[in-house]
């Protein structure tokens, strides 16, 4: 085979233009018409794709990686839900959609990454929303609780707005 170099690409002939049936034989050339159950078959090839690849794409467990690990539930949904479309449509369709072995065990090992992710997000987010610095429990004397809890006037001041985004908050007598 001879080594590619930029001069072939220059001495390459330009493809000829089909030819087009014209007059009585045009008729014959009527473009494919796709029919539901191929749109059924081809959507549902496609949803079995996006399995494999969302199952390959499990994010480690571990906390720096949440972002990540929210996106891959989201996108997890998202199959599962194309995989129930195509459920539904097979039926009004009257298909039967095949799922084989490997890709049987796909979906299981992906509902189990699914729902010990899941866990572990709730997790690691109460823990997170428990050690908040704005938590008052953990952060206020019990007597300065039980005074910021009950504003006076029902509400408490935010102070007055001011040019520029700025806020003025009345100065506590001395």
């Amino acid at each position: 085979m001879p080594v590619f170099n930029a001069s072939m690409l220059a001495s390459t002939p330009s493809p000829a233009p089909e030819d087009r049936p014209s007059g009585e034989n045009a008729h014959m050339a009527d473009p494919v018409v796709e029919t539901d159950v191929d749109r059924l078959l081809k959507g549902w090839n496609d949803t079995l794709t996006a399995l494999d690849g969302c199952v390959a794409a499990v994010p480690d467990p571990k906390p720096e990686l949440l972002e990540d690990q929210e996106a891959w539930m989201r996108e997890w949904q998202s199959v599962m839900a194309n995989m129930n479309a195509c459920y539904d449509r097979s039926k009004v369709v009257g298909v039967e959609l095949d799922l084989n072995e490997r890709d049987a065990g796909l979906l299981k090992e992906g509902r189990k990454s699914y729902k010990e992710l899941e866990a572990l997000v709730k997790g690691w987010k109460a823990k997170a929303v428990g050690e908040s610095p704005m938590a008052p429990s953990k952060q206020l004397a019990p007597s300065v609780q039980a005074s910021e809890a009950e504003p006076q006037g029902g509400v408490a001041n935010m102070g007055e707005p001011r040019a520029g985004g700025w806020m003025s908050v009345p100065k506590p007598p001395r």
